[in-house]
């Protein structure tokens, strides 16, 4: 990806992430106050006191703006003080303050499973969490905070080897001189000034104090988180109400989910981060990623809350006057959405889809289009994450209809709690291909020369005036000789997985709810049922046959083809053309085959039949 293009797609995520922050962390403080059950006790305080941390968090995140990279035996985090007209102390104390947020984050869990598994325990030691002792446990976070506050600025504080020893990656990958940043770093091996490398030992008792610092709460959320499922699992068997445990339920529930956010989000990339600096793996890849999930965490930290607990989730909905909605048509609705933006994207773009010996590649014209280059990229990325919104979208429509039919009572959860998780699929299966398609198809030099005859006589561009995403699986080096590109194979891998994934669940469950719809009457079920049952089935296999048609099929020519170097370029045409015209049918399979929404459109013997307000699969398909 260029420079500028992550630069402004990095400040653009920051600025949106602290707005959000701004207002979840306020909705959810409000609702605590407001909405919490006296039950929850100081569990109030503990819940508010982390909003707030969040909150800042995301404030000098957007301040600071870090860029996050590693180089050779390095880890660091640079500040561009010159454009951010941040004097270097000051861009010092807030990258110190930023790293110190991280313990807090994590510490802060921490106590939130110590405080669940006390209240779950029973023994009378939730006292230690009464108002004498509450100052206490909210000091803890910001100790843990401040001692990591004082590692990153005196352990991994600059110096003039550090400075010589990174200075190639940050001009490289940021642009930037030297003398125009601050940064905080850790060179196990750097050079001396005889540029020999040697060992240092600062850098690796820093590191000891992080992992020690990371340590102590991941031990303590996986005992205490341990122990409290086990209690969770007896509470019932303990003669404690079924309001009781699913209020406990509700709040552990919420507590996982905001663990499984740090450990996403810090664990695991950092790790990644700190450890492998040390073998000299190259990790580089990952470090656009971390930067940008570092700043997007604040504002997803308060959401499993609003989701898992009964009494502020409701509060939303009720605000929204979401008490009624039904699921599916929630779901037709979030479809239609979804097809207008993807819509809305591609005219925008005007892309061209096209091949050329081991390289596919989509190209905008953004002279003819009146874009900058950046705004191009986004909507590429966008317009590919389309793909996989769509796809899994189409997947989440096939398991609804196959619970609606088996009558288990696994329809129970597409309910309004679980609502915005099924949602959530399609938008993260949208954000992986967008992510895989900005940092495994990126614009470079040798797919530039690669493709640049093919671009020429196709459509006439010169290369200097369109922006592209691409896979060139053989391009050529410097030299004129073909080399084997891992990035893309990589790429085309997470692809293929992405697509592979919906496909096989609509398989399954596709076959399944045939089975069901065939046994309905067998079973007892009325005419009326069976028919609304295979309405709806008749549609949603319509609207997968598009989909396979116009993405799974052209498109695994498309990416296959090229790795045997295959000439398909006949075909980029007709796949450029049904790409663009698949928002625009994608929703008349259910305007054609379901009968309420078809008499509507036409009017049947002249009087137009309207949906009734009380129009449930769940209920109709029992009738």
């Amino acid at each position: 990806m260029q420079i500028e293009t992550f630069a402004n797609v990095k400040t653009t995520i920051q600025i949106c992430s602290v707005i959000l922050s701004a207002f979840v962390n306020t909705v959810s403080i409000y609702l605590i106050i407001t909405e919490s059950p006296k039950i929850m006790g100081t569990y109030r305080h503990l819940m508010t006191y982390f909003c707030c941390c969040s909150l800042l968090f995301s404030l000098i995140d957007a301040v600071v703006q870090p860029n996050i990279q590693t180089y050779k035996s390095a880890f660091f985090m640079v500040v561009d003080v010159k454009s951010r007209h941040l004097t270097p102390s000051v861009a010092e104390f807030f990258i110190d303050l930023l790293c110190g947020f991280i313990a807090v984050t994590v510490y802060g869990i921490a106590i939130h499973f110590i405080y669940r598994f006390l209240a779950l325990e029973r023994q009378g030691r939730l006292r230690y969490f009464n108002h004498q002792f509450l100052l206490v446990w909210l000091s803890i976070p910001l100790i843990a905070g401040t001692i990591w506050f004082i590692v990153t600025g005196t352990v991994f504080s600059m110096d003039p080897i550090t400075t010589e020893y990174i200075r190639s990656t940050v001009k490289e990958f940021f642009n930037l001189d030297m003398e125009d940043v601050v940064y905080g770093a850790a060179a196990f091996f750097p050079l001396d000034q005889n540029g020999q490398k040697f060992t240092s030992y600062l850098a690796f008792f820093g590191l000891s104090c992080y992992l020690t610092l990371l340590t102590i709460p991941f031990l303590t959320m996986l005992i205490c988180g341990l122990k409290s499922w086990k209690k969770v699992r007896c509470l019932l068997d303990h003669g404690e109400s079924e309001f009781a445990r699913n209020l406990q339920m509700q709040l552990y529930k919420a507590l996982i989910a905001q663990t499984v956010l740090p450990v996403v989000f810090f664990y695991i990339p950092f790790g990644f981060i700190f450890i492998l600096p040390i073998f000299e793996i190259d990790c580089q890849f990952m470090a656009a990623p971390v930067t940008l999930v570092f700043a997007i965490y604040p504002a997803l930290d308060p959401l499993p809350t609003l989701f898992f607990v009964d009494y502020y989730r409701n509060a939303i909905w009720g605000n929204f006057g979401a008490k009624n909605l039904n699921c599916l048509n929630f779901s037709e609705v979030f479809q239609c959405k979804k097809a207008r933006i993807e819509g809305t994207v591609d005219e925008s773009v005007s892309r061209n889809i096209q091949t050329y010996k081991s390289a596919f590649f989509m190209v905008v014209d953004v002279k003819d289009r009146h874009l900058t280059p950046w705004v191009a990229e986004l909507s590429i990325r966008m317009l590919c994450g389309c793909i996989g919104v769509t796809t899994y979208g189409m997947a989440i429509h096939f398991v609804y209809r196959f619970f609606a039919l088996e009558r288990e009572g696994r329809l129970r959860f597409f309910n309004q709690k679980f609502l915005f998780l099924w949602f959530s699929i399609p938008l993260f299966g949208g954000v992986l291909w967008f992510l895989v398609t900005e940092f495994t198809f990126p614009m470079n030099k040798e797919t530039t020369e690669y493709i640049r005859s093919t671009v020429k006589e196709f459509f006439n561009l010169d290369m200097e005036d369109v922006v592209y995403g691409a896979a060139a699986f053989f391009p050529l080096d410097q030299n004129g000789q073909k080399f084997t590109s891992y990035l893309a194979f990589f790429g085309l891998s997470c692809y293929l997985t992405l697509l592979t994934i919906p496909f096989l669940t609509m398989l399954i469950c596709g076959l399944k709810s045939w089975k069901k719809v065939r046994c309905l009457l067998d079973h007892g079920e009325s005419e009326f049922a069976r028919n609304l049952q295979m309405q709806l089935y008749k549609a949603l296999i319509a609207q997968t046959v598009l989909p396979v048609v116009f993405f799974y099929i052209p498109f695994g020519f498309i990416f296959i083809f090229p790795i045997f170097e295959i000439n398909c370029q006949f075909i980029a045409a007709p796949i450029t053309l049904v790409f663009a015209m698949y928002s625009a049918i994608d929703a008349l399979p259910t305007l054609f085959f379901v009968d309420y929404y078809r008499k509507a459109i036409i009017g049947l013997k002249g009087v137009w039949v309207t949906v009734p307000t009380n129009f449930r699969c769940v209920g109709l398909v029992s009738v």
